[in-house]
């Protein structure tokens, strides 16, 4: 059985046997959220810019080392290139070198700053509290997936700016691009999100239940809790101090302060739903955040 790099090497070799001469074959070493580092097989035509899909390997290879044949994950390699289809925004790639169409298209995402050390040397960052705050450019949305690509530090000096100029463009799109979305959690664990859309200016809410903070897309939600005035607007509804609670990279949830809620159980119940049940790209902070109405100030906790 092979290792890895053994297996690596075959899949390139074979996969290139297959393919005419004008194809170019390829593995990059793609760096995932949360320092999660893939190998993707990407194939492409000679002097083309833009490559789809990206093929992870490292899945393939599990599969691989619990008894399927190299014949069979080439097999499903080929099926998957085959049958993919163009991406819808190939001219707006295109478009990608010119920042006069990027700026129009910034947008700004959270990520944890301890856990992206590798990948935040790459990319323009600000930290705030213990998360980075980075960017990308909106390609395509649509009620299905968003296409994006995650802004680096060679695109700054190729658009002549710096991050202090890409962070207030983005900071003046995302909210009209990615609008925020607010939920009742009893009501969206009812209704799967089926009305149960909360207006931001009048929340009503139970005693007891939480909200569920996102953006639009529910991709990349977390970042909502950044969008300006938007917890003072929560807090001042509820009139009340918040607990955010981390629950992924794509959304938070909100609950009054509460005298009787210990942190520290919070802190626990994150923690755990990080390690059982999300992936680990999307894992956002191990503890929770509190906003103060008052000083209106979003704030970590004191251990």
């Amino acid at each position: 059985m092979m290792n890895y790099e053994m297996f690596k090497e075959e899949v390139l070799e074979k996969v290139s046997s297959l393919l005419e001469d004008a194809k170019i074959v390829k593995i990059n070493e793609v760096v995932k959220n949360n320092d999660l580092i893939l190998d993707g097989l990407v194939i492409y035509d000679k002097g083309q810019t833009c490559s789809a899909p990206t093929i992870y390997l490292n899945p393939l290879f599990d599969e691989y080392s619990n008894g399927t044949s190299i014949e069979v994950i080439i097999d499903k390699i080929m099926n998957i290139y085959n049958n993919a289809e163009p991406p819808k925004f190939v001219d707006k790639v295109k478009q990608f070198e010119d920042y006069d169409f990027v700026r129009k298209h910034l947008y700004f995402k959270v990520v944890n700053y301890d856990m992206n050390k590798k990948m935040l040397e790459n990319v323009p960052h600000f930290k705030t509290l213990d998360l980075a705050i980075t960017f990308a450019c909106l390609l395509d949305k649509d009620n299905d997936a968003t296409a994006s690509i995650s802004i680096n530090n060679g695109h700054l000096k190729h658009w002549g700016i710096d991050k202090n100029q890409l962070c207030e463009d983005a900071f003046k799109n995302t909210t009209e691009m990615l609008p925020p979305k607010i939920y009742s959690l009893f009501k969206t664990v009812e209704k799967k999100y089926n009305n149960s859309e909360l207006d931001l200016n009048n929340i009503q809410l139970d005693e007891f239940d939480l909200l569920v903070l996102t953006n639009e897309t529910k991709v990349n939600g977390a970042g909502t809790i950044l969008y300006p005035n938007l917890l003072e607007t929560i807090a001042n509804q509820l009139d009340s101090n918040l607990i955010i609670i981390p629950s992924s990279t794509h959304e938070v949830l909100i609950l009054r302060k509460d005298g009787n809620l210990k942190l520290e159980d919070l802190d626990f119940l994150v923690k755990m739903v990080n390690h059982e049940e999300l992936a680990t790209t999307e894992i956002l902070s191990n503890h929770v955040y509190i906003y103060l109405k008052d000083e209106k100030e979003l704030t970590m906790p004191q251990n």
